[in-house]
Order: structure tokens, then C-alpha cells, then sequence
């Protein structure tokens, strides 16, 4: 309270970044560990928020973030961890990291965001990068950006998934999906079956649900229950159940993430053994479409298409293409550094300095 009588507002001094770099009008600033809050871009994916790096890894996260002329807010984001003495990797365990930036951001701006990327991996003794990137029709011109800026960096292609997305129009579900899966669909709905939203989900018994699933088919559930239970708390309201119901018996569900206000992923599906000869997942992707025209969800993610194993599983590509996903490629880029690769690095971007410096 001041002498008038009236309410000052105190605000939280902003972090300062570990380091910062400068290029011709532009810079780049290295948090490590929470950056500040304020350090975003527009529809940012929610794999590249520091609430989500968090429930995925206790390494310690280094945040990148590039700054145009008027350095008024980022205009493009990157995240990385030290996974071992020598790699480097771009996301900790979610589908994706990699770069996202802004529309109006150049191919040079990017690449002066990975040479300080590149010389800080050195300096701390990496000797590779891995980057694991977004589907490409997430954002197609920024990919293709993207792909320029690796590509001339001298970043290879490690891996490249077949990804499968759902365009959401105004049509109804029945009407994009092929045949077989309409009479599947059909055959549900006889059978007076029904798909739900399920509101205040249970976590054990999704949980459950999903490894009794996994366990009976041979695959088990890499993801533990306490993370999926940190992603639950922690995102209550981008963390959507959806569930199919044989007059109450639960038969199929699953766990959907909302990326950004534009793009649903299908994480998490499991249907019960026994109901297959009905394919419920039809019917239960019919309830994620319709709740996506609902809530103007232009995409729904179905993901890449690997068995247990980590081989091409093409049953699931053909089942997701029956159900109307349209193929784009999701790549994994890596890179090795030598000596002489920082070295470059530190002539390009400079060394940097600590913000205290200034």
C-alpha cells in the first residue's frame, strides 16, 4: 500500500539467460534450467512448453530462444537435453521437439539459432545432435524452412516416419472414411454401442485399461504410471479421454493430447481383444472427430505406425488411411561435431556472453 493510500503492483524481475548472442539484428539467449514465462511464441506446441519438458525428464533443459529485430518477444523456440556425455537429443521422451518458429522468421535466423546451439553441445563436450521434428503438414511452409536450414547445416536425416493426420472439415466422419470401416461403424452403432467424452477420467483405470490391453497382445507400456499420472495433473484441460461403452462395460478408449488450439494427437488407444470383430476404434475415432468440429480442432494426429519392435507396422498404416489420415513425413535429423564444426560455431555466432556482462 503506498502513502495515498492506493495498491502498487509489484512485478517479479525478469530472469536474466545464462548467455547471450548477438547477429545482424538478431539474438539468441540461453536459459538453463525454467526460462521466463513471457518467452513464447503464438499457438506454441504444448510438447515445447516447459510444463511439458518437465513431467518428462529430470535432466536439466536447456531453452533456446531467437529474437528478431525488435526483440520484443521470441520468433522462434528450442529446447534440447544432455542425454549422455556425448549426444544431445530434441525432445526428452515426447513425439516431438525440435524448432518452432513464427512465420515471418529467415532460414539465416535459424541457422544462427542452431551454430550457438552447436557451440554450446561443444563446449560442454557433446559430439552429436539428435532432433526429433514435428509432423511436416503441422506446418507445411514452416517445414519446408526447416528442412532448408538443417539441410545446410549439414544436419542427415536419421529416421523418417510415415505420419498419419486427420483434416476435421465440416463433413461428418462417415463420409471421409472407406468402406469397410463405414460398415464397421455401422455394425457398432447396431450393436447400440456408444462413444463418450469421459469427463474427470479415472487415471488408475485408464491406466489399467491401457496396459491390461498391451500386456494380453505382447506389447507392453513403456510409460510409467507416475508420468502418465504428472501428465494428467499437469494438464487437466489438454489431457482428453474418450471412451466406447457396450451398455456400460468399457470396450475401447482412448488418451488424446491437445498439441495447440489447431492439432489433437491420438497418444494413448486400446481396445479390448474380445470386441475386435466390431473394430470399436472406428466408432471411438467418430467421437474424437466429432468433439474436434465441436471445438474447431482443424487436425487430429494419429501418429507413426510401429509395431513393439519399432518396425513399419503396415496393417496400422492401412487401418489409418481407411479412417481418412492422409501421409507426411516426420523426421528424426542428426549431426556430429567435430572440433572444427564449434569451432565454425564460435566464429559465426561469436562466444557469447553472460547476461551480467551486459
Amino acid at each position: 500500500m503506498t502513502s495515498s493510500g492506493t495498491t502498487s503492483l509489484i512485478r517479479k524481475p525478469l530472469k536474466k539467460p545464462e548467455f547471450v548472442w548477438h547477429g545482424r539484428d538478431m539474438e539468441v539467449q540461453l536459459f538453463v534450467g525454467n526460462p521466463p514465462e513471457e518467452h513464447t511464441i503464438p499457438n506454441q506446441y504444448i510438447y515445447l512448453t516447459n510444463s511439458h519438458l518437465n513431467t518428462q525428464t529430470s535432466n536439466v533443459i536447456y531453452y533456446f530462444f531467437l529474437f528478431g529485430a525488435k526483440k520484443k518477444h521470441p520468433i522462434a523456440v528450442f529446447q534440447l537435453i544432455p542425454s549422455d556425455l556425448a549426444t544431445w537429443i530434441s525432445p526428452a521422451k515426447a513425439p516431438f521437439g525440435g524448432i518452432q518458429s513464427i512465420e515471418k522468421s529467415l532460414c539465416d535466423e535459424i541457422i544462427f539459432l542452431l551454430k550457438c546451439v552447436e557451440k554450446i553441445i561443444g563446449i560442454k563436450g557433446g559430439k552429436r545432435i539428435i532432433i526429433k521434428t514435428s509432423p511436416e503438414k503441422y506446418d507445411a511452409d514452416g517445414h519446408k524452412k526447416l528442412y532448408t536450414c538443417y539441410k545446410r547445416l549439414g544436419y542427415e536425416p536419421k529416421e523418417i516416419f510415415k505420419n498419419h493426420l486427420i483434416t476435421v472439415t465440416d463433413l461428418p466422419f462417415f463420409h471421409i472414411i472407406r468402406s469397410a470401416e463405414k460398415r464397421r461403424l455401422n455394425k457398432c452403432r447396431n450393436a447400440d454401442f456408444t462413444v463418450i467424452l469421459i469427463e474427470k477420467p479415472d487415471i488408475i483405470e485408464v491406466y489399467d485399461f491401457i496396459r491390461s490391453v498391451r500386456d494380453r497382445l505382447g506389447y507392453g507400456l513403456s510409460l510409467r504410471f507416475y508420468e502418465f499420472e504428472n501428465l494428467a495433473e499437469t494438464f487437466p484441460n489438454e489431457l482428453k479421454v474418450f471412451g466406447v461403452y457396450d451398455h456400460g462395460k468399457l470396450i475401447a478408449l482412448t488418451v488424446t493430447i491437445l498439441v495447440n488450439h489447431e492439432i489433437l494427437y491420438n497418444f494413448l488407444p486400446a481396445d479390448v481383444v474380445e470386441y475386435r470383430c466390431y473394430s470399436p476404434m472406428v466408432m471411438l475415432m467418430d467421437g474424437v472427430y466429432q468433439y474436434c468440429q465441436q471445438m474447431k480442432i482443424s487436425t487430429i494426429d494419429l501418429g507413426i505406425s510401429l509395431d513393439h519392435l519399432g518396425n513399419e507396422k503396415t496393417s496400422l498404416i492401412r487401418f489409418k488411411e481407411n479412417l481418412g489420415g492422409k501421409e507426411c513425413s516426420k523426421i528424426t535429423w542428426q549431426k556430429n561435431l567435430d572440433t572444427q564444426t564449434v569451432i565454425r560455431a564460435i566464429e559465426d555466432c561469436g562466444t557469447g556472453f553472460m547476461s551480467d556482462d551486459r
